[in-house]
């Protein structure tokens, strides 16, 4: 953690606000770096991984998981609710569905069967998408890691469909987007007897990143602007560099109610 003490260079530190630099600049001050940066009654964020995406690393799953929570929460606030599905559930089910063969198709039968060989974790999180949960949300998020490369599968419930978030456009992220839709599809059916609509998958026009890495930072920046669903961050969203959302991400989470600004962790 030493590579990282006293400094003040991080990524964005010269675009964000004062309030956001100073912030950052004083934990990057701190005698300990080596902390928990933020936690609640699953998740642990600590230091070394904070700062790691403080300085340009490519984005965990463990970030995008804090950050999809505190944004989850924030859409409350806009007077709708949105429900994001932890990173790691996609992760256990796409390796499933390869073990499973069949070209990763599973029939209405074998549901019951195939989410009974996952883990206990898992289970519990896709018994949450129930009518209820699809009826109350405006948007359903499913991040998606494929190949060292975030994006996003949206349902949303308005229009019945699954959207396809991609800053690096490629037939191969597609098809795998259209197995986690048609699987998730079959399992609601499944748990429920609900049915969400058509599984197709649209692909949602969206800025690209071109040669960058920031694909875990365009996922969360997308999140955002699904939570709060307003003119003013689609516009934001458009023109933001990518640097200075990463120093907002970080600015966030550790100022969050379960962030080290407001909590002193044992």
């Amino acid at each position: 953690m030493l590579k990282f003490k006293g400094r003040s260079d991080f990524c964005g530190s010269e675009e964000i606000s004062v309030e956001q630099r100073k912030l950052l600049t004083e934990f990057l001050n701190s005698e300990e770096l080596d902390v928990t940066i933020w936690m609640d009654e699953h998740i642990c964020l600590t230091g070394p991984v904070f700062c790691d995406f403080l300085f340009g690393e490519l984005v965990s799953g463990i970030m995008i998981n804090v950050y999809m929570r505190i944004m989850q929460k924030k859409s409350m606030d806009y007077g709708f609710e949105t429900y994001c599905m932890d990173t790691l559930v996609h992760k256990e089910v796409l390796e499933a569905l390869v073990q499973y063969g069949k070209r990763r198709r599973i029939s209405k039968t074998e549901y019951k069967n195939f989410i009974g060989r996952l883990t206990s974790a898992t289970r519990e999180k896709l018994n949450e998408l129930n009518e209820d949960l699809f009826r109350r949300c405006k948007y359903i998020i499913f991040p998606i890691n494929d190949r060292f490369h975030w994006y996003l599968l949206v349902f949303k419930a308005s229009e019945g469909k699954f959207l396809l978030f991609n800053s690096l456009h490629d037939p191969f992220s597609v098809g795998t987007a259209k197995v986690m839709a048609r699987f998730l599809s079959g399992c609601v059916s499944h748990i429920s007897g609900f049915t969400i609509g058509s599984d197709e998958v649209l692909r949602q026009r969206c800025r690209q990143q071109g040669t960058s890495l920031d694909c875990g930072v365009y996922t969360c920046m997308w999140i955002e602007c699904l939570c709060c669903d307003t003119e003013e961050i689609w516009a934001y969203e458009q023109d933001v560099k990518m640097d200075t959302y990463r120093a907002r991400v970080a600015a966030t989470i550790i100022s969050d109610g379960n962030g080290l600004l407001k909590n002193t962790f044992v």
